[in-house]
């Protein structure tokens, strides 16, 4: 959902996927609390829901950020090439796609400035009612392409349209 960090690298994706399926069924109602000690795979190594999360499932680590006006740097908390490097090898992937990461554009980021090609963010705010943009991509062999739902002349999303029209009927 939202990207691997180092950690990821000294544990099983096995694992991982199952233990953060059990905390999305606890946190939806639909089954027992897992062992406290696993709450790393969504928090990261931290625990710690007040301190920025390295976690799958929350990071905000691959977020562009651009430093303050007289600041140099910002503390960031993503891997560096190399690591991610090491990341993409372990699981055998070409890139990672992230989401919670949104970007200003509101257009799916193909081209990470950090990372190239590595990195594709695709967090383009559909929940915003305003200004959201209900996107996907499409991957196919090397190919990777941005796509987006198309808005009526009012500026409507379809899916609003849609339920409009589903309610007229309903009536």
């Amino acid at each position: 959902h939202a990207g691997l960090n180092v950690w990821a690298l000294e544990h099983h994706l096995k694992r991982m996927n199952s233990t953060i399926r059990a905390w999305i069924r606890f946190w939806q109602g639909t089954d027992v609390k897992p062992e406290r000690g696993t709450q790393w795979v969504a928090l990261g190594p931290k625990l710690d829901w007040s301190s920025p999360s390295t976690g799958p499932l929350w990071t905000r680590s691959y977020k562009v950020r651009m430093p303050a006006k007289g600041k140099k740097t910002v503390k960031n908390t993503a891997p560096d090439l190399d690591e991610l490097s090491s990341l993409l090898k372990k699981y055998r992937a070409q890139r990672m796609v992230v989401g919670h990461a949104p970007v200003a554009s509101e257009e799916i980021l193909l081209s990470h400035p950090l990372y190239g090609s590595s990195v594709v963010m695709i967090d383009t705010r559909i929940s915003d009612k305003k200004g959201g943009r209900l996107s996907c991509i499409e991957i196919r062999g090397k190919d990777v392409k941005a796509l987006y739902a198309k808005r009526n002349s009012a500026g409507e999303k379809i899916r609003e349209l849609e339920m409009k029209k589903l309610k007229r009927k309903a009536v």
